[in-house]
């Protein structure tokens, strides 16, 4: 999945991108220059290689309490069968809590 949002921030123009996940392992993987012989170990190599494109790529984990939008997000992706990308709007949960994160960070 991650390959996809890579290609289109890629086919937006983006010249450098910084990703989020809540998997640990994945993305102590993705910034890991080692090579790995595992399951996943292609699909690590992939993604990496694709973030060639960019002038600079990094991948962050945050605890998925920490981006509650993201998961909302992540959660409706799963109950469609194609793949869909808001860039200007999002479905009407999403918008409300990006709202109460933005509060949340907001000094008082």
């Amino acid at each position: 999945m991650i390959i996809l949002y890579l290609n289109f921030a890629f086919d937006l123009g983006l010249q450098s991108v910084i990703a989020e996940g809540d998997n640990k392992y994945v993305i102590l993987k993705l910034n890991s220059t080692k090579t790995y012989l595992s399951v996943i170990g292609p699909i690590i190599r992939d993604v990496k290689l694709f973030g060639l494109s960019f002038n600079s790529y990094h991948f962050n984990f945050i605890g998925r309490n920490g981006n509650n939008p993201a998961h909302a997000l992540a959660t409706e992706e799963m109950r469609h069968s194609i793949d869909r990308f808001w860039v200007e709007d999002a479905p009407n949960l999403v918008r409300i809590l990006v709202d109460q994160d933005r509060r949340f960070l907001e000094p008082s």
